[in-house]
């Protein structure tokens, strides 16, 4: 067992909210995923594309564990907390064992699956939308790297101490890179003697391995039963990353993972390749099929509006987008010799990560991304118009959007750029722009075909304004705007296609979408020309089907209140 911390209470421990962080694959290949800030949003800092200067205010050049969180944060590994205008790390805060289970699956590429099995009954529910954290700990249990701090009990809100983080990392290490550790001779002297019969060994080994040499203070009156600290998992992360890399380290996934891809080719010449394996859709490629929800299911974008109650300036807000303007469907198969839309592409879990560079660095989310060289284009390559480049990583349940992008041969230059955790209901920081204006992901909000094609959307539409005025409501986090004109949309406004709108003359495809709009609506996300409905282009939309959304008029929609309005 791992024994729980010695004379400390966690009866009653509040439960922490762990939104994620940019998980990567480039020191490992594998999947790298780390769920590493506490409380608050995806990590994101007002700074340029990570350089090898420190880049948390509380992480200086030369301090403790610099090297290995920088290398992490380089690598997009881990993330931080924005708090009073800077980044911080918090190198002497603990680690709850629930997030150092994921790390170590991310750390080693082990296969993560929705609905597995836990031998502890302390964890709660497991949430079918979301792996953390009952299924990231079933699967470091099913290998052995943990077993409880007791019979049947995780103890998933406990800190992990010390000797845990050692004990974890020597069997991890064990499991997926046999042979990277020597076992201490019988004769080996440790420092720390024999102080415990269960974690004992793991340490002796660490410490014969050099594994620790590098930790601050450790000799004879290093507690092993202390709490570890944040910089401390970073420093043992980083050696055990550096153990399960092949040889050369290069590219490749730990020798004991083997991949096999099976690539099909779709109408209009699309193709995708399916990864055998974890959860959720590992379909990959443009505009490839997503099955698992974005977001959790209590996220604004997944909430049924249907019985919210219609806003007290619902008439204004309508009468300006326009009571006679009609529904426009911004997305089909193909425009102006473009795909028609704003496609997206997924990528593998250890997809290949590149800097970014942001004209707007102030409010983007710093690099690097998890970028192909030929992501798909909003408006193709040579286009002029938003440049939207969205990319999902579905094993690591990570989104990546950019606007204005454009590639630049070994690196990625965009306007803006946002990295959303699809496992955590963050907002952006107040006052954040995305990739979007109205600091929104847009992802979430695009009409996909494969969704239609299923038969039901479970999810809010984006669509666009003419005019909107200073202000936003959550979960949007920006305006666009210095119109103070109360009667114009506010980023974020939500509307709903009223409930007595016929809409059984529409074709069948059509009415899926419409359904959607009843239930889920639609958000202000952008300036641009009213009642433009977003959607992600594919070769099997029917156009002249599509077309039929243009009999909607604007007169069929109700504001609905979802919250107050936030503006100047």
């Amino acid at each position: 067992m791992e024994p729980a911390e010695r004379g400390l209470d966690h009866v009653g421990r509040i439960r922490l909210l762990i939104f994620g962080q940019v998980p990567a694959a480039v020191v490992l290949t594998g999947l790298l995923l780390i769920l590493w800030a506490g409380l608050g949003a995806p990590a994101r800092a007002a700074m340029p594309a990570q350089t090898a200067a420190a880049s948390f205010a509380d992480v200086p050049m030369g301090s403790p564990y610099q090297p290995a969180i920088d290398t992490l944060r380089g690598a997009g590994v881990i993330g931080g907390y924005f708090e009073n205008g800077q980044w911080l790390f918090k190198p002497a805060s603990p680690v709850q064992r629930e997030q150092f289970a994921k790390m170590i699956c991310g750390a080693l590429a082990i296969p993560v699956t929705e609905g597995s099995t836990s031998p502890f009954t302390d964890l709660g529910p497991n949430d079918p939308t979301n792996l953390y954290p009952n299924d990231y700990v079933a699967a470091v249990a099913a290998l052995g790297i943990t077993t409880g701090t007791s019979p049947g009990i995780f103890s998933p809100w406990n800190h992990v101490t010390r000797a845990q983080l050692v004990t974890m990392i020597v069997r991890a290490a064990n499991a997926l890179a046999p042979g990277a550790l020597v076992p201490a001779p019988a004769g080996f002297s440790s420092v720390l003697r024999d102080f415990d019969p269960d974690h004992g060994p793991a340490m002796r080994t660490a410490e014969h391995n050099g594994l620790l040499a590098s930790l601050v203070g450790f000799g004879p009156g290093w507690d092993p039963w202390a709490d570890a600290s944040r910089g401390e998992a970073a420093e043992m992360l980083a050696k055990l990353m550096a153990l399960a890399s092949p040889p050369d380290g290069g590219g490749g996934s730990p020798t004991t993972a083997t991949t096999v891809a099976t690539t099909t080719t779709l109408p209009g010449d699309r193709t995708t390749t399916t990864l055998p394996g974890s959860s959720g859709s590992r379909a990959l490629g443009p505009n490839a099929a997503i099955t698992f929800q974005l977001f959790p299911a209590d996220n604004p974008w997944n909430a049924d509006i249907s019985g919210f109650a219609v806003h007290l300036l619902s008439t204004e807000f309508i009468a300006s987008i326009g009571l006679g303007g009609h529904l426009h469907p911004d997305f089909g198969t193909v425009w102006a010799g473009a795909p028609n839309g704003i496609p997206y592409i997924v990528v593998p879990g250890d997809q290949l990560r590149v800097p970014v560079t942001f004209y707007y660095g102030d409010e983007s989310d710093p690099g690097p991304y998890p970028i192909p060289p030929d992501a798909p284009i909003e408006g193709g390559q040579s286009s002029g118009g938003d440049r939207h480049v969205l990319i999902l990583d579905a094993p690591h349940r990570m989104l990546y959007e950019l606007y204005d992008a454009h590639f630049a041969g070994d690196h990625w230059e965009a306007g803006s750029g946002a990295v959303f955790d699809l496992t955590s209901n963050a907002l952006r920081p107040e006052g954040w722009t995305s990739a979007d204006a109205a600091g929104l992901p847009i992802l979430p909000g695009l009409v996909r075909y494969d969704e239609v094609a299923s038969g039901e959307i479970t999810h809010a539409l984006r669509f666009t304004v003419s005019s909107t005025q200073a202000a936003y409501i959550h979960p949007a986090t920006h305006y666009a705007s210095d119109s103070t004109d109360p009667n114009l949309p506010p980023m974020g406004l939500r509307l709903r296609l009223r409930a007595d709108y016929d809409i059984s003359g529409f074709p069948t495809k059509v009415q899926v979408i419409l359904r959607a709009l009843k239930k889920y609506g639609m958000i202000v996300a952008d300036n641009g020309s009213s009642w433009y409905l977003s959607g992600a282009p594919d070769p099997r939309w029917s156009d002249d089907e599509l077309h039929t959304l243009g009999q909607v008029p604007g007169s069929a929609f109700e504001a609905v209140y979802t919250g107050p309005t936030i503006g100047r």
